[in-house]
């Protein structure tokens, strides 16, 4: 009774609490006590007042942050496919082992970063971030892990002609990543 609402601003807290009755009335009980109605009350919950617009910006300045990563993500590979095409002109297997070693380290992080990126995306995200979650977790698991196996396999390479046919398989997966 003679409570007035305060409108709350955006930064302020307020703090919250429920007070409830019951309509219970029973009167005059063989033990001499009228039971009337009881009250239950909560305690008290602290609320944060957001604005609405401050909470947007945030948002998307996170999914910016997120499109950023993938944009990072999508450099290295194409560095990492551009170096795998130079495998085939070099003229030792030295050099060739030299590059297979750079792509490798490349693709590792590459994947590295992937996962990163998917386990900073929560559960309750917009769709447009779970969606990213989902391709780059399906690339980290997949074709990035692929491509991975495939520089080892670059990096074991013998002869040079046996590291140009694997520098080969290894291509149609670093293209699927990008």
């Amino acid at each position: 009774e003679g409570e007035t609402a305060v409108m709350a601003l955006p930064g302020e807290t307020v703090c919250v609490r429920a007070v409830a009755w019951d309509r219970r009335v029973v009167p005059g009980l063989e033990i001499g006590t009228d039971l009337g109605p009881q009250q239950a009350t909560s305690g008290w919950k602290a609320i944060e007042v957001v604005d609405p617009s401050a909470e947007a910006e945030e948002k998307y300045e996170e999914l910016d942050n997120v499109r950023g990563a993938v944009f990072r993500i999508l450099e290295k590979q194409i560095r990492a496919q551009a170096i795998n095409t130079l495998i085939s002109r070099r003229e030792t297997l030295d050099e060739a082992s030299i590059l297979a070693d750079d792509i490798r380290t490349l693709q590792v992080d590459i994947q590295t970063s992937a996962i990163t990126v998917v386990r900073s995306i929560g559960e309750a995200d917009s769709r447009e971030r779970l969606a990213i979650k989902t391709g780059l977790n399906q690339l980290a698991f997949g074709d990035m892990l692929q491509a991975i196996e495939q520089c080892d396999d670059l990096q074991g390479a013998e002869t040079l002609d046996a590291a140009t046919e694997v520098s080969e398989v290894l291509y149609p997966p670093q293209s699927d990543i990008i």
